[in-house]
């Protein structure tokens, strides 16, 4: 089957966002948590993963600031 214009456009878009950036933009608005948790964090990456999962995204983006950062490295070192 051929792709109508309109579908080669939007094809082609998607892989210049995917060549700038390594994945697709979030579907829905981005998770945010307050303070770095453990569990919190656990059950946000969770949700994203099967959200990305659903629209076919292949990677998910982590901001973090710097303390949070901090933390995570402390927590993953046991800490």
């Amino acid at each position: 089957m051929e792709l109508s214009l309109e579908q080669r456009v939007a094809k082609s878009r998607v892989q210049q966002i995917l060549n700038a950036f390594g994945c697709l933009p979030s579907i829905n608005p981005v998770t945010e948590i307050p303070e770095f948790k453990p569990l919190d964090m656990a059950q946000a990456l969770e949700k994203n993963l099967n959200e990305a999962a659903i629209y076919g995204h292949t990677k998910i983006t982590i901001h973090l600031d710097l303390p949070d950062a901090h933390a995570l490295a402390q927590f993953l070192r046991g800490r």
